[in-house]
């Protein structure tokens, strides 16, 4: 009776054992919906002002030339907003190596350090504006569909376990606008002006657990034509 006894308690054992390795093996399609992004976003200004097309993109100048200074950033501020619909990892080698795509909205806010103002028409520029400005942004909302090889070190360990993925994005500029504050209070101009319809990045993602770090640099200029400025992002990513 005793190695009856011995035999059952050894094979419920095992059926536990076989239980919980059912449950720790991983899915081979893994969906986090509704993912947050909070961070920072300038741009690499490589806009060589010793040119007339960049000169010329700033009306009105008099005796200063344009210089990066007209369109330096705050950096202290958090300026970059993103929410993806969902973001996708399909496993393509034992749920180490995956595919991770999504779809969401990227929102890029650009504060200026100096009271320059776009003015939109046929072919939209740049002048110095308002000096009483506390509050000089130009806003760029993209809907973005990233693309990127996800690295999952422990797999069994679901989302909480040590990632890193790395990729590009695509995204379309479907809506920008300036928003001025100062003394006489609020204004916003809703246009495109001259900015980039497509914008494609080099993205890449590092992480631990639910919270992950975010980062990506574009390929693309920000405006059509007068400056040479490519957008960047760094953040945090929050998701479930």
């Amino acid at each position: 009776m005793k190695g009856l006894n011995a035999l059952g308690e050894w094979k419920d054992i095992g059926n536990k054992t076989l239980d919980m390795l059912k449950k720790k093996k991983p899915k081979k399609v893994s969906t986090n919906w509704f993912v947050l992004d909070l961070g920072f976003a300038g741009y690499n200004d490589k806009t060589n002002y010793a040119t007339s097309e960049a000169q010329n993109f700033l009306y009105n100048r008099g005796v200063i030339p344009a210089s990066k200074g007209d369109y330096a950033l705050k950096g202290s501020r958090i300026s970059n907003f993103n929410l993806w619909f969902f973001m996708q990892r399909v496993s393509i080698a034992a749920s180490v190596l995956n595919l991770k795509y999504g779809l969401g909205i990227e929102s890029n806010n650009y504060f200026f350090k100096s009271d320059i103002t776009y003015i939109d028409g046929l072919s939209p520029y740049t002048i110095r504006g308002n000096p009483d400005l506390s509050k000089n942004k130009l806003v760029a909302n993209y809907l973005t569909i990233p693309l990127m090889i996800n690295v999952n070190t422990n797999p069994r360990k679901g989302k909480k376990g040590f990632q890193f993925s790395a990729g590009i994005s695509g995204g379309y500029l479907y809506g920008s606008k300036q928003k001025q504050k100062g003394s006489s209070g609020t204004t916003r101009n809703k246009t495109d002006f001259n900015l980039e319809r497509w914008k494609l990045s080099y993205i890449a993602e590092l992480g631990l657990g639910p919270i992950k770090l975010y980062g990506s640099m574009a390929t693309t200029k920000l405006h059509q034509y007068g400056l040479d400025q490519h957008p960047y992002t760094i953040g945090v990513r929050f998701s479930n």
